[in-house]
């Protein structure tokens, strides 16, 4: 990740204020009361798809974060996101038993954790194949 993404400021504020807006959706439609989240499901198990990708996007940057504002090797940079991911994951999904017509669900929160592991492990093997493919341009 060090050969494509520049260590500069620019870059570590653009990633964090993607990080946090992108954090922030998660919390405003995690606060939308049930009667009005339902309406956009159209089959059995959507919610759990969407918990999936939205994770794996939320672990990725989490990951692109950490990396740009730690000088950590990549595999703890990883563990770092994934155990963060996690914890948000873990607090919105408490969060939830807050919101009316909303629930805490184990299940939610195992999708979200498959999402959280799937997108970093996709994303790490694709940031490894362009570090490759650069290395070989050298």
């Amino acid at each position: 990740m060090d050969y494509y993404i520049q260590k500069n400021s620019r870059n570590l504020f653009f990633y964090f204020f993607l990080w946090v807006i992108y954090g922030g959706i998660i919390i405003f439609l995690s606060s939308l009361p049930g009667n009005k989240v339902n309406k956009f499901f159209f089959f059995k198990g959507q919610d759990k798809i969407l918990h999936c990708f939205e994770y794996s996007l939320y672990a990725f940057l989490t990951y692109i974060f950490f990396q740009l504002l730690y000088s950590f090797k990549k595999n703890h940079v990883k563990l770092i996101a994934i155990g963060y991911s996690l914890l948000f994951a873990l607090l919105e999904e408490l969060h939830q038993m807050y919101v009316p017509g909303r629930s805490c669900s184990p299940f939610d929160f195992l999708a979200d954790s498959v999402g959280v592991f799937v997108g970093i492990f996709i994303f790490y093997r694709i940031f490894i194949l362009i570090e490759h493919k650069n290395r070989k341009k050298q």
